[in-house]
């Protein structure tokens, strides 16, 4: 039993300082239109863009489909499906990986900030 907690010790220490210093704020961004604030204010981490990037396409898919939701059963369907994706990247950004969000991902890739 120590050995697990040891090991879950050791690899919390061994993380980036980027990921540590970002976490947080990346999860936070997958809440609607919070997702700019690690786009806007952390330009230097690549964690907190990486996540912001996603988070904003979810936003952006998110405002799109509301107009769906009405719909009796998809839209509710469509509904979940989303609340879900929202909560892997929140829960994904909070323990610190960078998780691609199939397709949200790759549409993420377009969004270039100078």
């Amino acid at each position: 039993m120590t050995s697990n907690t040891t090991n879950a010790s050791h690899a919390h220490a061994r993380r980036d300082p980027d990921v540590e210093a970002h976490r947080v704020l990346a999860a936070i961004g997958y809440i609607g239109i919070l997702c700019l604030i690690p786009l806007l204010l952390y330009r230097t981490s690549a964690f907190a863009q990486f996540h912001g990037r996603q988070a904003f396409v979810v936003f952006v898919v998110w405002l799109v489909s509301s107009f769906f939701f009405w719909i009796p059963f998809l839209g509710a369907i469509h509904f979940l499906f989303l609340l879900c994706v929202t909560m892997l990247g929140f829960v994904k950004a909070y323990n610190g990986e960078f998780f691609r969000i199939p397709v949200i991902y790759d549409w993420s890739l377009n969004i270039h900030l100078s």
